[in-house]
């Protein structure tokens, strides 16, 4: 399956999965011909070749993949991202430690 960029939608061979990511997709790669269709139900002995209506061209597309560069914004947002993931990581273990001590002091004032 081939994989385009996003950007300028030209193929490419080896994406950088540290600078981007790869999703799946489509792409048009032509189109049908347009055609006249005789409608249904027209064809008669004054008109034997029956009322005709024009179908446009149609796309044709292929399953492709898409590279994703990420953007400035984006990886900011990560790197917020995991700062928030840390600082709630810290949170919890501060908790974790506050609970462990409350136990403690609990016991020791023989309140459980």
């Amino acid at each position: 399956m081939a994989i385009y960029d996003e950007l300028p939608k030209e193929p490419i061979e080896n994406p950088d999965l540290e600078a981007g990511y790869v999703y799946e997709g489509s792409i048009v790669t032509g189109y049908t011909d347009g055609y006249y269709e005789v409608m249904e139900k027209t064809v008669t002995e004054k008109r034997p070749k029956g009322l005709r209506h024009w179908v446009d061209p149609k796309p044709i597309f292929e399953p492709c993949q898409w590279y994703h560069r990420w953007t400035e914004e984006e990886l900011e947002q990560q790197k917020q991202d995991g700062e928030t993931e840390k600082r709630i990581a810290a949170l919890e273990k501060e908790l974790a430690n506050q609970g462990e001590e409350l136990k403690a002091a609990k016991i020791l004032l023989g309140v459980e």
